[in-house]
């Protein structure tokens, strides 16, 4: 019986390599071993970033794998926004997900604040476990959606066929019917007026295609603010050059870097206020 099994086995890498290449055999065998390693492991793993260890709660492998992708491959944005810390700063992670670069700037100084806002109902309760799991006090939990109007607004939870934790606000005649949820949406100045959030001096965003929309809403919050990292998407509908306009418009110097397929990260630096690097 074993041999039989290992015979199949081996019939089926035989059959990726010759229709898919060397490549991809050990791609999957790469991530078999890996996911070998995550259930021995368990949900909660350690993650290094830029000499800072942090804590993840990831109930499962496809939340293990995003966790440690973005850990691993963004050391681009990882540095630039070490760059730009300086102690007492407040840093809004729009889009925070659940936690890792919450996580990651509320341990790499605990003299920063860190708002994470993020409307995903599944996913804040895991944002929740992870900033407590790493025992920040600095980081505070907003549960909901920044966006162009005070309101509340439809969520796709999943944002593709599959399940993922990259979900996003949808118009009406988007996503699928089983996978909308309703969240609360406030523009950033609203937050701001109403002292829900302290004013931002570095904003970071990334809301799968929402991006104009979440910029739109923060026209008295980004004079103050010093510099904005915006992950930008075209292929979900974001029209890059008028959130670079926007930006420009509102006195910010624009440059683009991190490229990854076609989504980039812009990082605009505001003109208005000296930029100090600690």
């Amino acid at each position: 019986m074993v041999m039989l099994e290992l015979a199949k086995k081996a019939t089926k890498v035989y059959k990726v390599y010759r229709e898919k290449g060397a490549e991809e055999v050990l791609r999957r065998a790469f991530h078999r071993v890996r996911y070998l390693s995550y259930r021995v492991r368990g949900p909660i793993i350690n993650l290094k970033i830029m000499g800072v260890k942090i804590r993840m709660y990831t109930p499962t492998y496809p939340d293990f794998h995003i966790v440690d992708y973005v850990a691993r491959t963004e050391h681009y944005l990882q540095r630039e926004l070490v760059r730009e810390l300086k102690e007492g700063i407040v840093i809004w992670d729009v889009g925070a997900n659940v936690g890792l670069y919450s996580c990651f700037l509320g341990k790499y100084s605990s003299n920063v604040t860190v708002v994470a806002f993020e409307p995903n109902p599944v996913v804040v309760e895991r944002l929740k476990k992870n900033v407590s799991l790493n025992g920040l006090r600095n980081v505070q939990i907003v549960d909901v959606a920044l966006w162009d109007v005070d309101s509340n607004l439809t969520f796709d939870v999943v944002w593709s066929e599959h399940p993922s934790l990259h979900g996003r606000v949808v118009t009406h005649s988007e996503g699928n019917q089983g996978n909308l949820v309703m969240v609360k949406a406030m523009r950033g100045d609203s937050l701001v007026e109403k002292g829900l959030a302290p004013p931002p001096d570095i904003i970071k965003v990334d809301v799968e295609g929402g991006e104009i929309e979440v910029i739109r809403g923060m026209d008295s919050v980004l004079n103050d603010c010093r510099v904005l990292f915006i992950e930008v998407h075209p292929a979900k509908g974001v029209d890059t050059h008028v959130l670079e306009c926007m930006l420009v418009k509102a006195g910010f110097e624009v440059e683009r870097f991190g490229w990854r397929d076609q989504d980039f990260w812009i990082k605009a630096t505001n003109n208005r206020i000296r930029s100090e690097v600690i």
